[in-house]
């Protein structure tokens, strides 16, 4: 089932920390923060790789990664870019810091050849892709919740959960 099309469940909310170098997610029971235990809070393995090993199933490294055919996410962009270095390659790192210390007109702007060589993404679209790709993770890592992204209506906050 996709998740868009997942029931909704208004018990749990979820909570995404995109950082400027690890990003990571949980799920928190909707109820008053001073009942709330550490059981009514479920951190999510966003860092985890179908069949391949991982540095911590709970962080994934903020880093994109632009290749001719495909864009890597994680520590697989991290990966690549190593590989890529001494073809001159770099890798889209600490996206957060665009939004927080560059011009904001220039998140439209095509990046340099050496991190995107297609010539197709600006600062703000990897932003994007990398925002996506995070909230796809965080939902495939809670199968029990069957997340969807919603806007909350239940007076538990005002911002946009998962919900299963």
């Amino acid at each position: 089932m996709s998740m868009l099309a997942a029931p909704r469940n208004r018990d749990w909310i979820g909570c995404i920390d995109f950082g400027t170098a690890m990003s990571k997610a949980a799920v928190v029971r909707c109820k008053p923060r001073t009942e709330l235990t550490s059981a009514d809070v479920k951190p999510l393995a966003i860092g985890a790789r179908d069949g391949l090993r991982s540095r911590n199933n709970l962080l994934l490294p903020s880093v994109i990664y632009v290749d001719d055919k495909e864009i890597l996410f994680g520590e697989e962009a991290e990966d690549a870019a190593r590989r890529g270095e001494r073809r001159g390659r770099r890798a889209f790192v600490s996206p957060k810091q665009y939004l927080s210390v560059g011009d904001p007109q220039a998140l439209d702007d095509n990046l340099d050849q050496h991190i995107d060589p297609t010539g197709n993404y600006s600062a703000g679209k990897l932003l994007a892709l990398f925002l996506a790709h995070l909230l796809v993770r965080a939902g495939r890592a809670s199968p029990s919740y069957s997340p969807q992204i919603t806007e909350m209506s239940d007076g538990c906050s005002g911002k946009p959960q998962f919900d299963s």
